[in-house]
């Protein structure tokens, strides 16, 4: 039976002829290729006529997405290699905070001169 199923990048397939899922990971018409993945990592290229003489249907994306990575440990699926620390970080930013209160107080405070002088003077009505 052939299929009217067209191909999509992105889509998983299953080939009942063959009992395999694999998902279209390229689509290239004018080169007459659609490039597969099979759950386990390997690679296919078909030809549109191909695809079209096939026993497909649209599949669900497999729960397990490590398939084709078989070699990746439970430890390296962190996201990111520095762990968020909330405490850590509004201790950093209180500090922060301060440095700049501190420094806006110095860079603010008038220093001694007849400019200086002239500013604490309040302005007389005119």
């Amino acid at each position: 039976m052939a299929t009217e199923v067209e191909p999509i990048e992105g889509n998983w397939y299953y080939d009942r002829d063959k009992d395999r899922r694999f998902e279209v990971i390229a689509v290239d018409e004018e080169e007459n290729r659609i490039d597969l993945q099979d759950f386990d990592g390997d690679l296919d290229e078909i030809s549109f006529d191909l695809w079209y003489s096939m026993n497909l249907e649209l599949a669900e994306a497999p729960e397990e997405w490590l398939g084709p990575m078989d070699a990746v440990e439970e430890d390296d699926l962190n996201y990111s290699d520095q762990a968020y620390d909330t405490d850590r970080q509004q201790s950093a930013m209180d500090r922060y905070r301060r440095e700049q209160v501190e420094w806006a107080g110095k860079a603010h405070r008038p220093k001694g001169g007849p400019k200086a002088e002239r500013r604490r003077q309040p302005r007389q009505p005119r």
